[in-house]
Order: structure tokens, then sequence, then C-alpha cells
């Protein structure tokens, strides 16, 4: 894949990654990553350190940077739920 094609392509799936966290569909927010592993899987490091690809690069980082704190947030809602479910007495016997 040629430099500006493919991160072009990687932005458009991180956004489609952050509308899916939005949207709190956290299946096919794992799947859209396994995709676009794979995708920056085939973009050459060169082309991630020409000049000419940092604009977008800070961009597709700004947008995975938000996708990580709607993960992040989930996370501590589900921890909040599972602590609720501890047991007062088995934390006393432990």
């Amino acid at each position: 894949m040629t430099a500006q094609p493919a991160l072009a392509a990687v932005q458009q799936l991180t956004e489609s990654m952050l509308d899916t966290a939005r949207q709190e569909k956290w299946v096919e927010l794992a799947a859209l990553e396994d995709k676009r592993r794979a995708l920056l899987a085939q973009v050459d490091l060169a082309v991630l350190k020409s000049p000419a690809n940092q604009d977008l690069l800070r961009h597709i980082v700004e947008l995975n940077q938000d996708v990580k704190q709607r993960i992040q947030n989930r996370q501590a809602d589900i921890k909040f739920l599972l602590d609720a479910f501890d047991d007062p007495l088995e934390k006393a016997a432990g």
C-alpha cells in the first residue's frame, strides 16, 4: 500500500472505532481493532516517519486516545459494578 492511502484507511478505521466506542459496541470495536492492526502491519515504517504524513498520524493518535479513554471509562464502570458484588464477609475472613 502506498503511504497516504494506507494511512487514510487507518484514519477512517480509527474514526469508525471511535463511533463504535461511542455506541458502546465493544465486540464490534474489538473486531475493528483487529482489522486496524492488520492494516498497520502493511504500512512501511518509513511511511510513518515521513514528515509529509505527520499531520495525519497526529490525527490518528488523537482519535485513538479518545477511543482508549472510552475503553478505560468502560473498564472503570465494570470494575465498579463487580466491586458491588464483593462479599464483605469474604473480605473480613480473607
